[in-house]
């Protein structure tokens, strides 16, 4: 079993990323959970090719056995220089597929929308302190 808070050791990044490097991410070991998102570093891919390759990894970590839940990726900040509505869309795109493979979502994008003011840093798609707290105990 791998330990609890194994992740990735890099900023996993986009879709094209993943496919590439998920076998080495996932290793040999027995993952019992998987949590896992990919979204806003494909905010400028084709709706598309962002479906085909979630999907690809989708079945790639189905066929560890892991639980697995899908992470909604969190708002882009309204001052910031890209577009919100690239993230709803991959959220959307996401969340279909999440429900029709019958993948839990954790939607983080919901819970911290409301308080992205408060929580966010300004102009960055990053969080303070409080807003990781939040996201982390969801």
């Amino acid at each position: 079993m791998a330990s609890l808070g194994n992740c990735a050791p890099e900023n996993c990044g986009s879709t094209a990323n993943g496919l590439k490097k998920l076998s080495l991410w996932l290793g040999d070991g027995r993952w019992s959970v998987i949590h896992f998102n990919f979204g806003i570093h494909d905010r400028r891919t084709p709706p598309a090719d962002y479906e085909q390759r979630l999907e690809t990894i989708v079945e790639q970590l189905k066929a560890t056995g892991a639980k697995l839940v899908w992470a909604s990726s969190t708002p882009l900040p309204p001052d910031g220089t890209y577009d919100d509505r690239d993230i709803v869309a991959r959220n959307e795109i996401a969340a279909r597929m999440m429900k029709r493979h019958g993948i839990a979502i954790n939607d983080l994008y919901t819970l911290i929308k409301p308080r992205l003011a408060e929580l966010q840093k300004p102009k960055d798609c990053h969080f303070k302190g409080p807003g990781y707290d939040l996201l982390g105990k969801k």
